[in-house]
């Protein structure tokens, strides 16, 4: 709720490179509390444009997921969730990714497209264009090599994968089943694969965030195409939303 508030404050300084700090003072229930909120400059600006115009009905079903213990069949207002707890805005103000939040997997479908996810990793995630054009690109060849298959199986693999090791062996599959498939264009570089795929930052290769940026990929070319092969069992939201993976970056 503090969010929200903060970024409609925020809307009516559109001019200005704005980060804030909120006290808020609370004697709900028990003695005195006082929180305190920061946001910083980059996620002002992301919720801001994500908020509204062409973003806004995915942005919506993407917070939408992080509330925690709301029963949504019991919902009749805002006034019956908003002050419950927010997995979104609360890793975002942390400095935590909510990457896997763009992610509704057991309905196999991205919440939001890539514009929206280049938006949130670009300018908040500070994650170069190069790397983000070649995950994309990498994730379209899996997709179509997917299709040509006409299973799911290196998905199911993929999205499985708990550590780098597995997550390398299913990138492995792919290509051996590219150049079965007489592919023109190698699946990736090993320029590629050190630079954008897995780069490592001070000896720690964060796969999980390459797995996912995959998937969403993969979901936003194939949602449509493993219904329609009966790939997917339903086509809902789950609630409640997406957690943070907790997997080790092996």
């Amino acid at each position: 709720y503090m969010t929200q508030e903060m970024v409609q404050f925020e809307e009516m300084r559109t001019d200005e490179n704005v980060s804030m700090q909120v006290y808020c003072f609370t004697n709900y229930n028990q003695g005195p509390e006082l929180e305190i909120f920061h946001m910083p400059a980059p996620v002002f600006r992301f919720l801001r444009y994500a908020s509204q115009g062409e973003f806004k009905t995915a942005w919506s079903e993407i917070v939408r997921s992080g509330y925690r213990k709301v029963n949504w069949a019991k919902v009749k207002s805002e006034e019956d969730y908003k002050n419950r707890p927010n997995l979104v805005y609360e890793n975002l103000l942390q400095g935590r990714s909510i990457l896997r939040s763009f992610l509704n997997q057991r309905a196999r479908k991205p919440r939001g497209n890539w514009e929206l996810l280049f938006l949130y990793l670009n300018k908040v995630r500070t994650m170069k264009q190069a790397r983000l054009d070649k995950l994309k690109q990498v994730g379209d060849f899996i997709a179509e090599s997917i299709r040509e298959s006409g299973r799911d199986r290196r998905l199911t693999q993929l999205e499985r994968a708990k550590s780098y090791r597995e997550c390398r062996n299913v990138l492995r599959f792919v290509v051996r089943d590219r150049i079965s498939q007489g592919a023109q264009q190698p699946l990736f570089s090993i320029d590629d694969y050190v630079e954008h795929l897995f780069p490592a930052t001070d000896n720690v290769t964060f796969w999980s965030e390459t797995r996912d940026l995959l998937l969403f990929r993969i979901y936003e070319q194939l949602h449509d195409w493993l219904q329609t092969q009966g790939f997917v069992a339903f086509d809902e939201d789950e609630t409640p939303g997406a957690t943070e993976s907790n997997e080790e970056n092996e």
